[in-house]
This record gives structure tokens, C-alpha cells and sequence, in this order.
């Protein structure tokens, strides 16, 4: 009975979602896209289950469905579990492994989902999957609206391109990561380039503005809960963009934006250490180092992306090229070994390795050739995108030192670095001499 209402259920979810998708950009790439991530879901679960017996999927369904009992028995203890005594005295011992704040915001997260299913781990996952697709859909088609001959090589970074189509499906925070940052980023990019819209009536303005910006702040929020160092590279990001492109609205210099958004990012960097402990500057070295050193002891030394730094940060800015060279491009074919799950990893970051040497080589023609380096009016948003794959980048491949968790993690920003690295054609027929790098996400 659960299984029929809950397929009824996404039957109608994707219909309605197809329906709203007709006359995006992306359109005609959705349907491959909910298939390609559908089947995604299920195989996560397949490759946890069968080949790695057991992990974070797993764990965090099992502990969904001890929250779902609270749930179902007692709301408030729900709600308010872990933070009252007796409620930890009650649930916590011998069923709660892990009371990490992201682990808890998941779990919670989840046992909503798990009640509606009826403990279905495989309709979990769809469910999942639909949400990651939908802020990646959402993202995708914003930027193909400024970057108009990048829509196929968007369709294939953020809807097919292999790493970025599994590891955002299925029962993962991943999957809820990117329900999440797809639809911030999408907002903010939807009010900062439309045109007015004078065609509404005021009011209807102030309830749409007021809707999107309590669904911006939630998907901070959950943002926050999940992955706080994500957001700590998004909001300088975003924020500079913001003001960046309000001066270039208004400033007739060319380097004007671009100044504004290196200091404006700066500034906001600054704030956004606020965050988390963690993140504080005084802090930041030592709690890479600590995480580091934590799951390197926990890791098999052919699964090791190896630094040796200490807790001050000029060693920490002395492997930042080690640390974007690990996240970019780490493993290679070569350093697979005999694992063929490594080997595929590798195959697909050597072709990211031999798009970005293509790349540079169109760069040097283009800065050469005194051609725009991106089309005319997309210079802050560009800006913003490779501040967050830089920040975002280092920090990750910094305080992961096992490659399989790092080559997960990393898909917060891979779909944006995938989509700067495909070439594009301005026009049937180009030859590669013809193709100007302006021409390009």
C-alpha cells in the first residue's frame, strides 16, 4: 500500500515538475535527467549494500528510523531530542551512534520521509534524487539563460557527467546538499539579471519577493545543518557577485567590477568565518589539521591524499597547490591500483586534466588575440564561480585525506568546474582556431 501511494505520488511530482520545466533552456535534456538520476539512486544503495557492505547511506537510514519512532510517539521528544537530558537519557544509549549536528539534521530530515514511505529505504531515495535534481535543474537553467551557447555542455556537467549523476542520488546528504544550493544560487541569479516585472501588480511583487526570500533563507539554513564550510564559500561568493554587478551596471571602467569584487569578496570572506568555530581565522589551520589527521589514521594508505603541513598557516597556504591539485584531479589511471571503482574515477579526471589543458591553451589565444575572456556582461558571475570552486576546492581537499570521501565531497562544486572546462561553439562548423574563449561558460 505504501509503495503504490508513494509511486502515485512521484508519478505526479515529476509530471507537475515536466510541466513547469516546459520552456527553460534545458528543457528537452529533463526526462534524460529524472532517468539518469533515478537510476542513480538505486545504484548507490546497490553499491553500499553489495560492494562496500555497509556506510554512510545505511547508517543514516537506520538512524532515520529510530527518529521516526520518536516521531510517531512523541512529537515534542522528536523536536527536541538531543538537547533535553531525559530525552538523551531515553534514545540516545546503545541506538544513537553518532549526535553530530549534521547527522541529527539528516536523521530528522529523513524520518519525516520514512514515515511517509513506510521505512522504504528505495523511495527514500527517489525522493531524494528528485530533490537534488530539481536544485540542480534549477541552478543549470539560470546560468544557460546568461550563458546561452553553454547549454548542452550545463545539461551534461550538472545532469550526466558520471561522478556528479551518483554521488548527488539516492539516500545521501549530497543529494539534499544540492536541493539545497542549487535553489540558493538559482534565486539569487533569477532577481539579480531579470528584467522588472511592471506586468504584476505590486502586491503580488511584495508576496512573490517575500516567498522566494523565505525559500532562500530555509535553504541557508539547511545549507548550514549539512555542509557549513559549503555555505561559508557561497556567501562570499554570492554577495560580492551582488555588488559586482550592481557596479557594473552603473561603472563605465572595465576593471571596475572586478576590483569591487575582489575586495567585496574579501570583506565577506571575513564574515563568513563567523559561521562556525571552526571556521575562525585563529582556528581554521588547526581544525584542517585535526580533521585531516583524523581520518588519515582511519584511512588505507592507497586511499590517502597525503599532505604534511602543521596547524599554522603558512603551511596551510604551502600545500593549497597540493590541496587544488588533489581536489581537481586526484586520482589519475595510473593511481588507481586494482580498484576499478578508482579506475573509472581516474579515467574521468584525466579528461578533466586534458579539457584543462585545452582550455589554457584557448586562453592564451584569446588574451592574445585581445577577445573577451567571457561574454560581454558575465565577468562578475564568472568571478563568483571560480572564487567558489577555489575556496571551495582547498578547503575540502585540505581537511580530507581519504580520496573516496574527497571525490564525494567535491561534487559541490565539480558541476560548475565541469561546465567551465567543456568547450563550446559559437557556430556550426568552427574550426578550433574560431573558437574564442568569451565563447565559453
Amino acid at each position: 500500500m505504501y509503495v503504490a501511494l508513494n509511486l502515485i505520488f512521484l508519478a505526479i511530482l515529476i509530471l507537475l515538475f515536466r510541466h513547469w520545466a516546459n520552456g527553460q533552456p534545458l528543457a528537452k535534456y529533463l526526462l534524460p535527467a529524472l532517468a539518469v538520476k533515478l537510476v542513480a539512486g538505486v545504484a548507490i544503495g546497490i553499491l553500499y549494500q553489495y560492494y562496500y557492505q555497509g556506510g554512510d547511506t545505511l547508517f543514516l537510514f537506520e538512524q532515520s528510523g529510530h527518529l521516526a519512532g520518536l516521531l510517531r510517539n512523541s512529537p515534542r521528544a522528536f523536536w527536541f531530542f538531543p538537547h533535553e537530558t531525559q530525552f538523551k537519557d531515553l534514545y540516545y544509549f546503545g541506538v544513537f551512534k553518532d549526535l553530530n549536528p549534521r547527522v541529527l539534521f539528516f536523521g530528522k530530515f529523513t524520518a519525516i520521509f520514512h514515515l511517509l514511505t513506510g521505512g522504504n529505504y528505495w523511495l527514500i531515495g527517489a525522493y531524494y534524487s528528485l530533490f537534488s535534481l530539481v536544485g540542480l535543474w534549477l541552478c543549470a537553467n539560470q546560468l544557460a539563460h546568461r550563458f546561452k551557447s553553454a547549454a548542452p555542455a550545463l545539461a551534461w556537467s550538472f545532469f550526466f557527467f558520471p561522478s556528479t549523476a551518483l554521488w548527488s542520488s539516492g539516500l545521501l546528504k549530497e543529494s539534499l546538499l544540492w536541493g539545497f544550493l542549487g535553489t540558493a544560487t538559482a534565486l539569487v541569479l533569477h532577481h539579480l539579471y531579470r528584467a522588472p516585472d511592471k506586468a504584476r501588480a505590486a502586491p503580488l511583487r511584495i508576496l512573490h519577493a517575500a516567498g522566494h526570500l523565505t525559500l532562500f533563507a530555509g535553504c541557508l539554513y539547511g545549507l548550514f545543518q549539512l555542509k557549513y564550510y559549503y555555505l561559508a564559500a557561497l556567501i562570499p561568493s554570492l554577495a560580492a557577485l551582488v555588488i559586482a554587478r550592481a557596479v557594473q551596471l552603473r561603472a563605465k571602467a572595465r576593471w571596475g567590477p572586478t576590483l569591487v569584487f575582489v575586495v567585496m569578496f574579501t570583506g565577506f570572506l571575513g564574515i563568513a568565518t563567523q559561521l562556525h568555530p571552526s571556521l575562525h581565522p585563529e582556528k581554521l589551520a588547526v581544525s584542517l589539521v585535526r580533521n585531516y589527521e583524523v581520518m588519515a589514521d582511519a584511512t588505507d594508505i592507497d586511499n590517502l591524499v597525503y599532505y604534511s603541513f602543521a596547524p599554522n598557516r603558512l603551511s596551510v597556504v604551502q600545500n593549497m597547490p597540493r590541496a587544488w591539485w588533489a581536489a581537481l584531479f586526484v586520482p589519475l589511471p595510473w593511481e588507481a591500483g586494482s580498484n576499478p571503482l578508482k579506475m573509472l574515477v581516474g579515467l574521468e579526471n584525466l579528461g578533466l586534466l586534458c579539457l584543462a589543458i585545452y582550455q589554457l591553451f584557448g586562453l592564451a589565444q584569446t588574451i592574445k588575440a585581445k577577445q573577451p575572456v567571457f561574454p560581454p556582461g558575465t565577468w562578475p558571475l564568472a568571478m563568483a564561480g571560480l572564487a567558489y570552486i577555489a575556496l571551495l576546492a582547498v578547503m575540502l581537499a585540505l581537511a580530507t585525506a581519504n580520496i573516496g570521501t574527497l571525490l564525494r565531497y567535491k561534487n559541490g562544486f565539480m558541476p560548475f568546474f565541469v561546465a567551465l572546462l567543456l568547450p563550446k561553439r559559437t557556430s556550426r562548423g568552427s574550426t578550433r582556431s574560431q573558437l574564442d574563449f568569451g565563447a565559453r561558460l
